[in-house]
């Protein structure tokens, strides 16, 4: 996903999503795919961790600073 790491600074991809907060548009993929990349990375999840509540506040907050929301705009139904 490299079209989403190498995004320059201060560029950002907008996610609309419904009245419950779910990604509802296009981007919405792009969004699940750089999750699911960034995941992977060892940096961000170690698997030395099996279980997400034994995974240390920094490491999510460390992946939560990199997905950082931007702006979110509702879907209108």
């Amino acid at each position: 996903m490299p079209d989403i790491w190498e995004l320059p600074d201060g560029q950002r991809v907008n996610v609309k999503v419904n009245s419950l907060y779910q990604p509802v548009d296009p981007e919405s993929t792009c969004l699940c795919r750089f999750i699911g990349t960034m995941v992977r990375k060892a940096e961000f999840a170690p698997i030395s961790y099996l279980n997400w509540h034994e995974m240390p506040i920094t490491k999510k907050e460390e992946m939560w600073s990199t997905i950082e929301v931007c702006s979110l705009s509702k879907h209108k139904s």
